[in-house]
């Protein structure tokens, strides 16, 4: 996991290896990060971009609580 703070917008990201899918670990740590940002780094918004097709991962933004947006 990854996260890049500026002065109002955080983008974060994430890569789990295949055998790592599925077990909740992306949707508990992305979580555990954005929490952080908002609550001790002072984040406003947090920003992450969606590969086309990739289900999983915007299944995992809106557990979290993300708001899709078409580009």
């Amino acid at each position: 996991m990854v996260i890049v703070e500026t002065a109002t917008q955080t983008p974060v990201g994430y890569l789990l290896s295949p055998p790592y899918h599925g077990h909740g670990y992306g949707t508990e740590s992305l979580q555990a990060v954005a929490d952080f940002a908002i609550h001790h780094g002072g984040a406003r918004t947090i920003n992450a971009t969606v590969t086309a097709g990739n289900l999983a991962s915007a299944r995992v933004l809106e557990k979290v609580g993300f708001q899709l947006k078409p580009y």
